[in-house]
């Protein structure tokens, strides 16, 4: 549905997607594919927020968290996409000021949301 409406509505501008992956589970081939497919009709590297960190940190022991974390940075990296990892549930100010950065917007000087001019330097994942 996403590829259909970037190709058939004609869009014009900047196109960045965010994708949402669940940290818990192993990245696969499909995976990948899809995350490759949007970052090639996206102008802008899509973003792929990964949630349920937190969980999955209180789960398991702190080796498995690792590898995972690395399989969804390796696939991430490879198929042209930002992981940021935010647990979406359990959003505090901090994260979701992180989050709105990510996506492309900032606070305003009224506190409202504005685009953002560039994404930030560093990488773009705590």
């Amino acid at each position: 549905r996403v590829l259909e409406r970037v190709r058939g509505n004609g869009h014009v501008g900047p196109v960045r997607f965010a994708v949402i992956g669940w940290l818990p589970v192993s990245p696969d081939r499909g995976v990948r594919r899809k995350l490759e497919t949007l970052a090639g009709v996206s102008t802008e590297p899509p973003l792929l927020v990964l949630d349920g960190g937190a969980a999955f940190r209180r789960a398991e022991n702190p080796d498995t968290v690792a590898i995972r974390l690395d399989d969804w940075h390796k696939i991430a990296i490879e198929a042209g996409v930002a992981p940021f990892e935010c647990d979406l549930a359990d959003l505090t100010e901090a994260s979701r000021r992180d989050l709105a950065r990510a996506v492309g917007h900032e606070e305003g000087p009224d506190g409202g949301r504005k685009p953002a001019t560039a994404f930030g330097s560093g990488p773009p994942w705590r």
